[in-house]
């Protein structure tokens, strides 16, 4: 089936509440950009937002981004950025974090959907807030960002006691 009646048919199939497939990805356009992020224990999409704990270091975070049709990020280092809220009444932005991800290979190479995933490490999800998360890399020199059109996020929720576990 060409590009042309794969994006009509999700877009169209989407549209009308007769995907088909649960994990299927929203419509999208050849130059355009997306992330959806996972979790690393049960491996589904988070159509809503990824939570964790503070303190937690599982599950691991994941996700798929969709390239530009035509673009390989095939071996290419993916660094995921993310910017807490913050306390938007007191004007004070969140914390700034650039990590790392794995970098996991091809998922889907007809609709170029790649695999990411990041183990969190000490001190990641320390700060409860709410997060806007991108996933960036450079193409032949040149920076691309997923999603380009808004920001995914995830949630680090505080525990009921600073110490969970007894």
């Amino acid at each position: 089936m060409s590009f042309f009646g794969r994006f009509f048919g999700r877009f169209f199939g989407s549209f009308f509440g007769q995907s088909g497939d649960e994990n299927a990805l929203p419509a999208f356009d050849e130059f355009s950009s997306t992330l959806e992020l996972s979790d690393t224990l049960t491996g589904e999409v988070k159509r809503g937002v990824y939570v964790i704990k503070r303190g937690d270091r599982l599950p691991s975070i994941a996700g798929r981004i969709t390239a530009p049709i035509g673009i390989s990020i095939e071996g290419l280092t993916l660094w995921m950025t993310y910017r807490g809220r913050g306390d938007p009444e007191e004007e004070i932005p969140g914390e700034v974090r650039t990590v790392q991800v794995s970098n996991d290979g091809i998922v889907d190479p007809d609709l170029n959907i790649w695999a990411w995933s990041y183990d969190w490490q000490e001190g990641d999800t320390d700060t409860p807030d709410r997060y806007a998360v991108g996933i960036s890399t450079e193409v032949g020199g040149l920076q691309i960002t997923f999603p380009n059109n808004g920001w995914a996020e995830f949630v680090i929720q505080d525990q009921l006691t600073d110490d969970p576990v007894p």
